[in-house]
């Protein structure tokens, strides 16, 4: 047992020593590795290398274009392919380069780094092994209020100046309703307080205020208040565990039949294609 535990040991090292080779050619690129025992894959696999490609070049707002963002987009899909072509296996997930420290989900709800901002591009590899995995970032690393990779990204930037030249500010400033969708932002860790009932039907009344063709709301909202149900959405809707933690769950579901219903609720028969 000892001597197939060495040989083990001695595999795992000659794989470090031979990714370590590979992303010497790529020392722009972030990498890490995670314990994946949160993933379904985990009966498969023990491990997996999570690596970020940045945008290059890093575009500044006063020299973005649209052409210059899509070839940098372009740049990092392609030198991504060429790392992978080398590694053989691909796996993409964002919440693997959280657990391996690569960064944490910031306010524009993408994985933000120390080094790159948000500007990277992410791929991974599952291996079935054990690896001296990276610290997991529990916590975002943004400030309190800031807001500054939503402002300062050239892109939102770019978007905001098209929205005020077509008449979506007042006076310079913008009105309320675009002031609260570009400050948004997702919020992934909760408390373990519970939701009012007043909350609750505050939120589903304003979302049944969105507006939808002849005010006829062809959709359906499921509240999810079953534990075994919400960690069964989260490994479906991507893997994502704090579904499953979160006090309210909303799921919205198109429902095209309700346009029939009304009609024959009118006392109409709608014809037949």
């Amino acid at each position: 047992m000892k001597n197939f535990a060495l040989r083990g040991s001695m595999v795992i090292n000659m794989i470090i020593s031979k990714l370590q080779q590979i992303f010497t050619d790529y020392p722009e690129v972030l990498y890490g590795y995670t314990d994946i025992s949160y993933s379904p894959f985990a009966k498969e696999y023990q491990s997996a290398l999570v690596f970020a490609v940045p945008y290059e070049p890093q575009l500044a707002f006063d020299d973005y274009t649209e052409q210059g963002f899509e070839d940098s987009i372009r740049n990092a899909r392609r030198e991504l392919d060429e790392i992978l072509r080398k590694l053989e296996a691909v796996f993409s997930f964002k919440y693997a380069a959280v657990n391996a420290g690569l960064g944490w989900i910031g306010k524009n709800d993408v994985l933000v780094t120390e080094r790159y901002g948000p500007r990277v591009r992410l791929s991974a590899v599952l291996i079935d092994a054990p690896f001296v995995y990276g610290s997991k970032m529990t916590e975002s690393r943004c400030p309190e209020g800031c807001t500054k990779c939503v402002d300062i990204c050239p892109h939102i930037r770019h978007e905001r100046i098209v929205c005020a030249a077509e008449g979506g500010r007042r006076g310079g400033r913008m009105n309320e309703i675009l002031k609260g969708l570009h400050s948004r932002k997702s919020v992934r860790v909760f408390t373990e307080k519970e939701i009012s009932g007043e909350d609750r039907n505050s939120i589903l009344s304003a979302a049944l205020q969105a507006p939808s063709a002849g005010c006829q709301l062809l959709y359906t909202i499921l509240d999810i208040t079953d534990g075994q149900k919400k960690e069964r959405l989260a490994v479906l809707c991507d893997n994502q565990p704090f579904i499953a933690k979160a006090k309210l769950v909303l799921v919205f579901c198109a429902d095209c039949r309700k346009w029939l219903s009304f009609y024959k609720e009118a006392g109409l028969e709608p014809r037949k294609p």
